[in-house]
């Protein structure tokens, strides 16, 4: 078969199935330069209209800026780009985009070239192959791509929910300080107000055992001065009553 490989399905998705003598390129069409970084590859794709929708750690994701619905997945390690990319870039890029396939002695005199005079290094393959055209599996593509969108879009809500919960624990901890807070003060408040009324008290006892003394001292001179007065109110009596002496006597 000419070319490096043969399109097949796995697991819905159309996937080039490369021989091993055989390596793919992608290749931009207006240089005829091989696109061999995904930064360079971006900025290709800039220059068409797309730009970026998402990334993570592993995918960069771009659509275009009218609003279409098409999407572009390209990983951000260049070892890891496969054929599906190539094939997702190609079909919504026809012209401005190809897949060239090399053998494996080509991609070697490509990257190691002999720059002696007497050099006869062996010509890369100029020879063109386009992925056959395969309508019934953009659906399919297209459906994994919609499928693609849903899982971010339900990952953005679940960070939005983290982070409300997040704020909401937050705000739980500010109300459970702010309430320690005022306990405490209203603990201090408590314990100055108790320590004044038993200072209170004490000084109230210590009136009252003055004011019982005083009533003591008092009721002792009451009855002294009331025994006494007795005593001289019997003297008084003994004194009229006593008989006088007669003539006779």
């Amino acid at each position: 078969m000419s070319g490096g490989g043969v399109w097949v399905f796995r697991n819905g998705v159309m996937q080039l199935e490369e021989q091993t003598t055989s390596r793919k390129a992608l290749v931009h069409v207006a240089t005829n330069e091989v696109v061999r970084s995904t930064e360079a590859l971006e900025r290709r794709l800039g220059a068409l209209g797309w730009e970026r929708y998402y990334e993570d750690r592993a995918v960069v994701q771009l659509h275009k800026r009218d609003g279409g619905a098409d999407l572009i997945s390209i990983p951000r390690d260049f070892s890891r780009f496969r054929s599906t990319h190539m094939y997702d870039i190609v079909v919504k890029n026809r012209d401005h985009f190809k897949v060239r396939y090399s053998t494996i002695v080509q991609i070697k005199a490509q990257v190691e070239p002999d720059l002696s005079p007497n050099s006869t290094s062996v010509p890369a393959d100029q020879s063109m192959a386009e992925p056959p055209p395969a309508p019934a599996t953009a659906p399919k593509l297209a459906g994994f791509e919609q499928l693609d969108v849903r899982i971010k879009e339900l990952t953005s809500s679940q960070v939005e929910l983290l982070s409300r919960i997040q704020k909401l624990k937050l705000e739980v901890q500010n109300w459970r300080s702010n309430l320690e807070t005022q306990v405490k003060i209203s603990q201090n408040e408590l314990l100055e107000l108790k320590k004044g009324l038993s200072s209170e008290v004490e000084l109230l006892k210590s009136e009252m055992e003055q004011i019982r003394s005083a009533i003591q001292e008092e009721k002792g001179s009451l009855q002294a001065q009331f025994a006494h007065s007795e005593k001289g109110d019997d003297t008084t009596r003994t004194s009229i009553t006593a008989p006088r002496p007669t003539t006779e006597d």
